[in-house]
């Protein structure tokens, strides 16, 4: 503790009192300047606190458990898998990946903004792979909800060397997502079609059986009249039990 104090007060001009056998000891001013306030020496600065950013960040699974061996993804041990998709020419190529397989975000609001930040760092790995290392590069990407133009990058070499092919590759991009996009919106057009005639056939439905209902409940309270009428007076003549039936069946057709 004793050579970081002598540090600090060499930096602020105070120097220590000595006793009698030589060992250093505070003083007034070194006193007056310890109350004045914390110390400001590199070393005793507070680390500020990073504040984390607002982006969608989801949690990814631990790479090993808590007293695991660290094991990294290779080749010969793709433990999450190899990328799907990746190829040379016609050929596969096997790229393992680093994290496990992640899946689609719950909601197009939280894929959109994903979207927008991953293909911003996509496309600065691309060009910096392409400043390092010369090489051609092309991509081009779209959202399926369609709410921006296709999103698409060529190197500066390439943009360079064949601007005529770069040009009719980001014409058939166009097209192939335009295509995608408008498939997928008479797609969900033709969903929500469905569900209303099946919703419009549900209320007819529903209407129906509340009609037969009515007429159930309309003949069931006829029923009890002709019971009660039987109760009271003992006989019916025919002529008077037929004109009921008649009243009855006439009320649940025209119900």
């Amino acid at each position: 503790m004793f050579p970081m104090l002598l540090d600090v007060l060499s930096t602020s001009g105070l120097q220590p009192s000595t006793t009698t056998e030589g060992s250093p000891v505070p003083n007034d001013e070194i006193t007056a300047f310890f109350q004045s306030g914390p110390c400001t020496t590199p070393s005793s600065r507070a680390v500020q606190p990073v504040t984390p950013s607002r982006s969608l960040r989801r949690r990814r699974p631990p790479l090993t458990l808590p007293g695991e061996q660290r094991v990294r993804p290779s080749k010969s041990n793709p433990i999450y898998g190899l990328v799907d998709g990746a190829k040379r020419g016609s050929e596969r190529w096997e790229v393992p990946r680093k994290v496990p397989k992640l899946t689609i975000l719950p909601t197009w609001a939280d894929c959109n903004k994903k979207f927008n930040e991953k293909l911003q760092s996509v496309i600065r790995l691309a060009e910096e792979a392409a400043d390092e290392t010369g090489c051609w590069i092309y991509l081009a990407a779209q959202m399926p909800t369609g709410r921006n133009e296709y999103t698409h990058f060529a190197s500066q070499r390439l943009r360079k060397e064949a601007p005529g092919p770069v040009n009719d590759m980001n014409a058939i991009a166009h097209k192939m997502f335009h295509g995608l996009v408008n498939s997928r919106r008479k797609d969900v057009l033709h969903a929500e079609l469905e569900v209303a005639t099946t919703r419009t056939d549900m209320r007819k439905l529903n209407e129906q059986n509340a009609e037969l209902t009515r007429a159930k409940d309309d003949a069931e309270a006829v029923i009890q009249g002709l019971r009660a009428r039987i109760a009271a007076s003992g006989t019916v003549s025919s002529s008077e039990l037929q004109a009921i039936l008649d009243r009855s069946v006439s009320t649940m057709y025209s119900s």
